[in-house]
């Protein structure tokens, strides 16, 4: 079996890629496993962009993973597989690097893998929690925020180099009139045309110097049984998400309409539904979770540098 590259912990591999592809954040280091080595040269053919350095294997005995066709959880999982253990370096940014696998006697290439190191960037979000004219108010607080931020955090920042920042987290008391929001979001699935009135009254409170605006909203009950369904609606980085809404159904919205935000496309393509960007009608309105894995073509849209 040829040589098998593997992340000690934490995402960013996308063994997909031709050829496989790594994200290495600046000034940071990733810790690379090799697996079914035989001894072969390992190099980088940029050092100026990306340093590798073998480690000792008793050192990182501890840290051997068992190999497989996703990416490595965050947590370290023990194996007995033999693997030799590598530290890469975003040394510098530039064009990506490759890391190069060959041949000790021949120097004939083997295996490649692709290094791009990205600067960090952060994405502020201001969180709303709304009070309507009818005294309809979220039950969410603001404690709900530090959450959120974290979670959002694991999902991008070792796959893209993306984190995000609280830029305010406060009540809202919007000139709207929430029952009649729930009956104009109902009907816009039906009619997209529809000037809808109260969702522009609430996202014009948004916040113009953030990245992405959250408004918590309480859940109103319906004029009419069959109009019962959670609310949901994402436009211009703007998110509306009701409090019917389960904690880990909000991080699946925001994850996923925060991508489509920075410009990556979203995949209905069933062998991606680990992907971050999976979205099917089904899974849209059963709030389902998705998978978190984000492929090399998000990853440069996300944060295109260089």
């Amino acid at each position: 079996m040829p040589p098998q590259f593997n992340l000690a912990f934490g995402a960013g591999l996308d063994k997909d890629a031709t050829p496989p592809f790594l994200m290495v954040p600046h000034l940071r280091v990733r810790t690379m496993l090799l697996h079914y080595s035989n001894g072969e040269m390992v190099r980088s053919d940029n050092k100026n962009v990306v340093t590798i350095e073998e480690k000792d294997k008793n050192t990182w005995a501890s840290f051997l993973t068992r190999p497989t066709g996703k990416p490595t959880p965050n947590h370290l999982i023990p194996s007995s597989l033999p693997a030799r253990t590598f530290e890469i370096t975003g040394a510098n940014l530039g064009p990506p690097a490759n890391i190069e696998v060959a041949d000790p006697k021949s120097g004939t290439f083997i295996k490649r893998l692709e290094v791009s190191v990205k600067p960090q960037k952060t994405l502020e979000i201001t969180f709303h929690f709304v009070e309507d004219i009818g005294g309809n108010k979220t039950t969410r607080n603001t404690g709900f925020v530090n959450f959120l931020i974290s979670a959002l955090d694991s999902i991008y920042e070792s796959s893209t180099n993306i984190v995000f920042h609280n830029r305010s987290a406060a009540p809202l008391q919007p000139n709207v009139f929430l029952p009649a929001f729930v009956r104009e979001r109902k009907d816009a699935d039906e009619v997209r045309s529809r000037s809808l009135g109260e969702w522009y009254k609430l996202v014009d409170k948004s916040d113009r110097g953030a990245f992405f605006n959250v408004f918590f909203i309480p859940r109103v009950k319906p004029r009419k049984s069959n109009d019962f369904f959670p609310i949901l609606e994402t436009m211009d980085a703007n998110c509306v998400c009701d409090d019917d809404m389960s904690v880990d159904a909000v991080v699946s919205v925001l994850s996923h309409d925060i991508g489509v935000s920075l410009g990556c496309s979203t995949t209905s393509d069933p062998k991606h539904k680990n992907h971050l960007m999976y979205e099917s009608p089904v899974d849209r309105l059963n709030l389902r979770r998705r998978g978190d894995f984000i492929p090399k073509e998000c990853v440069n849209i996300m944060n295109p540098f260089p």
